[in-house]
């Protein structure tokens, strides 16, 4: 077989097209980069208080450069960079959607084409790991997501580590630089890059040469996890210390309250969260069917194809390993009173769709090229392998959402008509008016109050926050408990009525109070100071009893 050949032009081609078309859409349908959703929006703040801490000093959460430090990776610093003197940080997040999004149909490309040879499959395969596929935690496969993650880049990187590991799974010099680029990936997605470790090395240790003894073997084994162990030192080193906060029974036992009210009640209850997670993929049902392709792997599979499916199995493996830690860490935490380490390592579970799908697919190839193909097998039985086959793209394709395109192409198509714009956009438009307002009407430094989630007053208005939903997030892997305290007040008081956000606002002391309730004018007016701007949508409004 060629190395390259015309089709994988033309898919390469496409791909670059597609990523062309969602990296545009994308920004456009952000409306000058305010619209992102709430994990990049985040990433979005990070990169602006990194790159601007004076502006930040009365802010919340990112006054203090501790609670997010572990958070500042090279896509942070990148996006940093990106935004330049203009500042808009949500268009400088978004401007790597394109790189994430080709790399990440290339990647899965190259390793279809390594699992299933022919081409077309690689395409099939390439373009079912684009879709997302969700799991409990709030997390996911894939990348259809709206926006890109720090995820989905790990994901695309995964996979072109994939093809990597099968072309150095028989020289054992190269495993020692393999497993120091995988050791780079901490910095990408430090949560995903434990499980891919674990399985991959697993893979090594499984893959003995010939006349290799195994004490020698278990050496050069020990050698290539001590070089991705090194490589994640720094970051651990910064993890632990950031988060080395001493709790007392009293603090452990409010930050679970928090754990439990603040986040999906999945990462108390971890088992109830595993247990809910194989419901849903037995049920729908990837699990069945990814020990269906285990079982046509073993039974009628090349040798070829009996490696992967050993080494999908490795994987699975390693990524059970960091659950098995993660479970450990949570009894051992809840028997002695104290606080876990990590809450969220049972997330690595997004992981397991991929690996169901490649061992499904695998059996699926094996079942049209033995039965669908096969001349001498009986007309019936040839065309209930191919509807088998059939039957599995079409729901796994209808199983998995590419929300990206979707609101990518919407953008494009609404961007023909100014009425169906403006009805598609219009509370975005508002949103984009009343950032360029705060930029305009108030000074860097000064800080504002909005009891709605509007992470883009940080990263694009460049303007300091007194309190955002969102915030407890970064407050609680920080283990700030004084902010942490105050912001399930400011939750509580908030849900007491719909004006209460205005007594709550003025207990945070910011310069200014931003609302979305325009009939609230004349309260605001007599009980917090002038209105200094306003639109169809929002009211800014000087705090007057601060000097």
């Amino acid at each position: 077989m060629r190395a390259l050949t015309r089709f994988d032009v033309w898919a390469v081609f496409g791909f670059l097209l597609l990523a062309v078309l969602l990296h545009y859409g994308r920004i456009g349908a952000s409306v000058d980069g305010v619209d992102l959703t709430t994990d990049p929006a985040m990433y979005a703040s990070i990169a602006a208080a990194y790159g601007h801490p004076e502006a930040f000093r009365q802010d919340f959460v990112y006054s203090e450069e501790s609670r997010y430090l572990t958070h500042v990776t090279p896509l942070v610093q990148a996006v940093n960079w990106l935004a330049g003197d203009d500042g808009n940080y949500g268009v400088a997040y978004l401007q790597l959607t394109g790189v994430s999004v080709f790399l990440h149909y290339l990647a899965f490309y190259l390793l279809g084409i390594v699992f299933f040879k022919q081409r077309w499959k690689a395409l099939f395969f390439s373009l079912l790991m684009g879709l997302c596929y969700w799991t409990p935690w709030g997390t996911y496969w894939g990348a259809g997501y709206r926006d890109y993650t720090p995820r989905s880049l790990f994901n695309a990187l995964y996979g072109l580590l994939l093809c990597l590991f099968f072309l150095i799974r028989e020289k054992p010099r190269w495993w020692p630089p393999f497993m120091l680029a995988l050791g780079g990936l901490v910095y990408v997605h430090s949560i995903s890059a434990l499980p891919a470790a674990a399985g991959l090395w697993l893979s090594f240790a499984a893959s003995r040469p010939q006349g290799t003894s195994w004490p020698r073997h278990a050496l050069w084994l020990l050698l290539t996890g001590a070089c991705f162990l090194l490589v994640m030192l720094p970051y651990a080193l910064t993890y632990t210390h950031a988060s080395g906060v001493k709790l007392g029974p009293d603090d452990v036992a409010f930050m679970d309250h928090i754990l439990r009210t603040r986040f999906n009640i999945e990462y108390a209850e971890y088992l109830e969260g595993m247990l809910r997670f194989l419901r849903q993929y037995t049920l729908l049902p990837v699990i069945p069917l990814a020990l269906w392709g285990t079982w046509m792997i073993v039974r009628r599979g090349t040798p070829r194809e009996k490696l992967f499916g050993k080494h999908i199995w490795l994987w699975i493996a390693g990524t059970y390993i960091v659950i098995l830690l993660f479970v450990l860490d949570q009894e051992i935490s809840r028997a002695l009173g104290r606080m876990h380490l990590e809450f969220d390592l049972v997330r690595v579970h997004r992981f397991l769709p991929f690996f169901a799908i490649c061992l499904v697919f695998l059996g699926a190839n094996i079942l049209w090229r033995d039965v669908a193909l096969e001349a001498v097998r009986p007309l019936w039985q040839r065309i209930c392998a191919g509807l088998v086959c059939l039957g599995l793209a079409i729901g796994f394709f209808c199983g998995g959402l590419h929300d990206m395109a979707r609101v990518s192409f919407a953008w494009y198509w609404n961007r023909l008509d100014d009425a169906r714009y403006e009805a598609a956009y219009g509370p975005q438009l508002r949103r984009a008016e009343m950032v360029q307002a705060l930029r305009e009407q108030t000074r860097p430094g000064e800080s504002i109050f909005f009891a709605r989630e509007d992470q883009a007053i940080r990263y694009n208005a460049l303007r300091p926050l007194t309190y955002g939903w969102k915030d407890a997030c970064l407050l609680y892997y920080a283990k700030a408990l004084a902010p942490l305290h105050e912001w399930e007040r400011i939750e509580a008081a908030l849900k007491m009525s719909p004006t209460a956000y205005i007594d709550v606002g003025l207990s945070t002391t910011p310069d200014y109070i931003l609302s979305d309730r325009p009939q609230d004018r004349a309260l605001l007016e007599s009980r917090v100071g002038p209105v200094v701007w306003e639109n169809a949508r929002y009211l800014l409004v000087r705090n007057a009893h601060k000097n």
